[in-house]
This record gives C-alpha cells, sequence and structure tokens, in this order.
C-alpha cells in the first residue's frame, strides 16, 4: 500500500529559529511529531508531497532550511530524500530578481487590458465540446 505524506505551504522564512518573528517554526515542530505519529500508525509512509510555499519568499536560505528540516522528516520516517517530491507555489518565486524588468511590465500590462469577453466565449466553446469538456473536467 502507498502512504503519502502531504504536505502544504511550510513557508520557511530565513530568520533564525527561536526569533519571535519565525512565527510557523512551533507549528512545524508540532506538524513533524503528528506525521510521525500518524505514519507509524499507518505501517509507514511511501513518500513526501509538497505542494507548494515550501519557502516564503523563494530565498535559498529558505530552501536550505526547508531541506535540513524535510532531511530530519526523512529520516524519522526512514525515507530517502529522493522520496521528497515539491511542486512551487506563489511564495517560492524570487519576485525581487524580476523587479523593474521591462517585458515583465508591459506583458503584465497588456493582460490587464485585455477584455474578458473573447476568453469567456472560448471558454464556453471548449466547454461546449465534448472534446474540450473531457479535457478541462
Amino acid at each position: 500500500m502507498l502512504t503519502f505524506v502531504h504536505l502544504s505551504d511550510i513557508h520557511f522564512s530565513p530568520r533564525d529559529p527561536g526569533s519571535p518573528h519565525e512565527l510557523d517554526e512551533e507549528l512545524r515542530n508540532e506538524l513533524q511529531l503528528d506525521v510521525v505519529t500518524k505514519a507509524r500508525e499507518l505501517g509507514g509512509a511511501s513518500a513526501i508531497l509538497v505542494s507548494g510555499d515550501v519557502a516564503f519568499s523563494g530565498d535559498p536560505r529558505e530552501y536550505a532550511k526547508a531541506a535540513e528540516w524535510l532531511s530530519v522528516l526523512c529520516n524519522e520516517l526512514q525515507l530517502a530524500p529522493e522520496s521528497v517530491w515539491t511542486v512551487p507555489g506563489n511564495h517560492d518565486v524570487q519576485r525581487g530578481a524580476l523587479r523593474g524588468d521591462v517585458t515583465r511590465r508591459a506583458l503584465r500590462a497588456h493582460l490587464r487590458a485585455l477584455s474578458r469577453e473573447p476568453l469567456n466565449r472560448k471558454l464556453e466553446e471548449a466547454l461546449n465540446d465534448d472534446a474540450g469538456a473531457a479535457a478541462l473536467a
């Protein structure tokens, strides 16, 4: 039987552990205890899935802290580090890296200026088409 541990929004920040600004540290500690307890009750875990927002702001230090925490969790669950699968979320983007990018600003302005009517019409056409509706379902 496959048993997955599904985590989301663990939001590691670059702040020091124990800092009053590191608000999620205690929550993650409790989460770790709960995950290990529940996995043992179920006979172990097969993998860890992290769906979005590993980091708070896409800072490399946040990923280093997350990797350390996930490594400890893997050890406790007797999983190889390769058993952790992640999908990035909106907080996993370094937005500062794109600031001032002319292309990005132009694209956003273009998207904001688009009329929603053509988009709504295309979605309606896709939903009224059997193949399109099946693909969107």
